[in-house]
């Protein structure tokens, strides 16, 4: 492995974790609760978690196209609730692309990572490593939009 995402690999495990733990005893009804207008329900939120690891295989590689297209992507409406997925089939895409991008991440060469990344993020690195920086960034920042939302629920918060 690359001993430059050492660092960061570390944090998307620990994002995996906490993901694991916000989706753990949530209903449907939990799920699609809104906080206040405007706010993203919690399993919309969890989808845009999962949509975006697609992008990250997509960025380093991998052919895993998500399941939802670009529906919960940047920008996106939360439109219907029927629209929005269970919990078990979130967690399943979630699980899915983990699986192959822990091996693809393990290939990934300087070069690889010094290539510019055919997606821009807003960071000032426009490397693969800057945007697999950011992408890191942009799991725990709503990594800790669901544990704001399980705790206003009335669920277990997932650290601690």
């Amino acid at each position: 492995m690359n001993p430059r995402l050492v660092p960061l690999i570390a944090l998307l495990h620990s994002s995996e974790a906490l993901f694991d733990k916000a989706l753990s005893g949530l209903t449907r009804e939990q799920g699609l609760a809104r906080l206040g207008d405007g706010a993203n329900p919690h399993l919309w939120i969890a989808a845009h978690l999962a949509s975006a690891r697609y992008g990250l295989g997509l960025l380093i590689g991998l052919n895993s196209p998500c399941p939802w297209g670009e529906r919960f992507t940047r920008g996106s409406k939360v439109g219907e609730p029927s629209q929005i997925p269970e919990v078990h089939e979130v967690r399943v895409a979630w699980a899915s692309v983990n699986e192959a991008l822990g091996p693809r991440l393990g290939q990934l060469t300087d070069c690889d990572l010094d290539a510019t990344s055919p997606r821009r993020f807003p960071t000032s690195d426009p490397s693969v490593l800057g945007a697999i920086g950011f992408l890191v960034y942009h799991e725990a920042y709503h990594i800790g939009q669901l544990a704001l939302i399980r705790k206003a629920l009335g669920l277990g918060g997932l650290v601690g």
